[in-house]
């Protein structure tokens, strides 16, 4: 009984989100809020005069605290069942691209159980995503580098995208080198090993310390143990940081001070 309700989930969900989209919807609004410790940071983050960028936004959920903190909020989300979520919610305020963002241009392919599109990767290394037993469907949307843009007052930029940030920094390292915005992203060893790492290493290579989120205290990325701070067991969650944030050398320290005023 129990494994054929846990067959018929995904169904079941798809029949509750027709009948409820707006309770489903704040049930999961709810339940985002619980697992992002960060959020009462974001004040110290943004820069009201300046843009903040939501880098896989999914429905919208970072996004709706970056608005009132925030000069305008631009979202990309690629996914065409968020991406409609996203426009119904947020239409008229804030700006929405439907594309994948990557280092290249042309199409991508997500990849996603069905039924699973909340975990819907491009990212070939994230087999994580794929490992429920359901069939693999995929959707193909348009790929743009974020250079393409040519944004400028830039001051925030959140990415979570399951496994193909280095891409999306790969793509908009100009962006980054003349904006010099805030950095929160999200970055998982299961989606993609050594990304911490090489991450790391590349912003470090155009100006930015990299800092994250233990408890109510910022430490230094230096200080992040994989095997102690980004744990899981047995289908279990331990503890698990996996976002992290980068600020400009020259501003950081002035960051950190206020964003201590929050925790």
């Amino acid at each position: 009984m129990k494994r054929t309700l846990k067959m018929l989930r995904p169904q079941l969900k798809q029949v509750a989100e027709s009948l409820f989209p707006k309770t489903m919807y704040a049930r999961r609004f709810r339940s985002w809020v619980r697992v992002e410790p960060e959020l009462p940071l974001l004040p110290a983050l943004c820069r009201r005069e300046a843009l903040a960028l939501d880098i896989g936004a999914n429905e919208g959920f970072f996004a709706h605290y970056l608005l009132p903190l925030a000069k305008r909020v631009i979202a990309f989300e690629p996914l065409p069942q968020m991406l409609a979520r996203l426009r119904e919610n947020y239409a008229g305020k804030m700006e929405i691209h439907g594309v994948i963002l990557s280092d290249r241009e042309g199409q991508g392919e997500l990849k996603y159980p069905a039924g699973g599109y909340m975990s819907a990767s491009v990212a070939e290394s994230n087999s994580a995503a794929l490992e429920s037993g359901r069939i693999v469907e995929t959707v193909v949307a348009p790929m743009q580098t974020l250079d393409s843009f040519h944004l400028t007052n830039v001051g925030f930029v959140k990415i979570d995208v399951e496994g193909h940030e280095e891409a999306v920094l790969h793509g908009g390292l100009e962006t980054l080198k003349r904006e010099n915005p805030n950095l929160m992203i999200e970055i998982e060893e299961r989606h993609a090993p050594g990304s911490l790492d090489r991450v790391s290493t590349l912003l470090s290579g155009i100006g930015y310390l990299g800092f994250y989120l233990d408890g109510r205290q910022i430490k230094p990325i230096a200080q992040f143990d994989l095997h102690r701070d980004q744990v899981r067991q047995n289908g279990k969650t331990g503890k698990y940081i996996n976002n992290f944030l980068f600020f400009p050398n020259d501003t950081a320290a002035g960051i950190l001070e206020s964003a201590r005023k929050y925790l």
